[in-house]
């Protein structure tokens, strides 16, 4: 949590510039709070339930039917791939070809209420297990798994021209990456470089889906407070905001609200289908105090400070960070199933700062997923020393 908040809390006391402001002490000792209690609750944990060994990621590995594997990832694609033919028929086509048409519809009205959802979860879980396939075992079908997850990454970030759907997407293998990899400092200095290609090619993305081409990054950055900027920075601003504008966000709702109280309602929103939400709850959405409407991110501590007060929203979020932890040790120490469900956990805290995910009717039934599908899938016999369905030389590292 540490490395997801540093930035939004850092930035503001360098760059005050634009929408930009400086964050008060209130929210700062709130995330601070959260950060430091985030440590002391893994190394409960641990505690608790027992260390982990050094070769875990081989202890998961060695367990999995490499054969089982791939015929259900399979199957899950083809009803993927039934799920995403029904939005596009139903949504009248698809945001690349609304945008290269001139047509005013955009990514936010592709897909069906609750069958979208559905769709982008099951494509997330198959994703994050062809990266799985393809780097950890000796899988004769690698190719074919690659493509898959290369088609399911373009569907998101192009086909959809969908930057939100598509970074979560590319989490769910990240999940798997940052697990089952040992951390290098030659690593880290690709994940940098990495992040700052993604973070061009997000703007890239968001200058596309506008369709006026460089003049929409010009305009959006003056609308933001930033002039005369060069083309890499333009490229750059948009992320750098949706970044800060979540904390400065949270600024505004903490001056406003109580230490502590009772009103469900706002982080409830997402436990419901769509269908059964927009009946629930009011039409339009509402998302708390912003800095301007252009950047109505939330974060996960909006929802729960405007329904349950600041002390309240401490108290909920150290307790699902305490469900990070517990899942997390518990995938280490080999469990399949706990294994399988830290993706969409991982991708929910990583983008903690930008809104609330743990709360989403995907994320929730995700496990439910993970269960059918991990049923019957270990080796019922494991042969010690003759891991022969993991990657000789390229195993993981711990």
């Amino acid at each position: 949590m540490l490395l997801v908040w540093i930035m939004p809390l850092v930035i503001p006391h360098f760059i005050q510039f634009g929408i930009i402001q400086e964050i008060t002490k209130e929210t700062q000792y709130l995330v601070v709070a959260n950060i430091l209690i985030f440590f002391v609750l893994f190394t409960t944990v641990k505690v608790a339930l027992g260390d982990y060994r050094k070769n875990f990621a081989n202890i998961i590995l060695i367990k999995i039917n490499v054969g089982k594997i791939e015929r259900r990832t399979l199957f899950l694609f083809r009803i993927w791939i039934l799920v995403y033919l029904i939005n596009i028929i139903f949504s009248g086509g698809l945001p690349i070809y609304w945008v290269m048409s001139g047509d005013s519809r955009t990514y936010v009205d592709f897909g069906l209420p609750t069958l979208g959802g559905l769709g982008n979860m099951i494509r997330a879980f198959v994703l994050s297990v062809c990266y799985v396939i393809y780097f950890h075992t000796e899988s004769i079908n690698k190719s074919k798994f690659l493509k898959i997850g290369l088609f399911l990454l373009a569907s998101a970030f192009i086909l959809e021209t969908g930057r939100g759907n598509g970074v979560v997407l590319l989490l769910h293998a990240i999940a798997f990456f940052a697990f089952l990899n040992r951390v290098t400092w030659l690593g880290v200095a690709k994940v940098v470089t990495s992040v700052f290609v993604f973070m061009l090619f997000l703007g890239y993305i968001q200058m596309f889906r506008y369709g006026a081409g460089i003049e929409s990054l010009v305009a959006y950055a003056e609308n933001s407070g930033f002039d005369n900027q060069d083309t890499v920075s333009l490229l750059l601003i948009p992320t750098l905001l949706y970044v800060v504008a979540p904390i400065i966000n949270i600024d505004l709702n903490v001056a406003v609200s109580p230490l502590l109280k009772f009103e469900p309602y706002y982080s409830l929103q997402g436990l419901l289908p769509t269908v059964l939400r927009q009946e629930l709850f009011s039409g339009e959405k509402d998302y708390g105090l912003l800095v301007n409407e252009g950047h109505n991110v939330s974060s996960i501590y909006i929802p729960f400070i405007r329904d349950y007060g600041i002390i309240g929203a401490f108290i909920i979020v150290t307790f699902i960070q305490f469900i990070v932890c517990y899942v997390f040790v518990k995938a280490r120490r080999g469990s399949l199933f706990h294994f399988f469900i830290w993706p969409p956990l991982f991708m929910s805290i990583f983008l903690s700062f930008f809104a609330l995910f743990f709360t989403s009717l995907v994320v929730l039934l995700y496990p439910v997923l993970v269960w059918f599908f991990v049923r019957g899938l270990q080796l019922e016999k494991i042969i010690a020393g003759q891991p022969a369905q993991l990657v000789g030389s390229g195993a993981p590292h711990a």
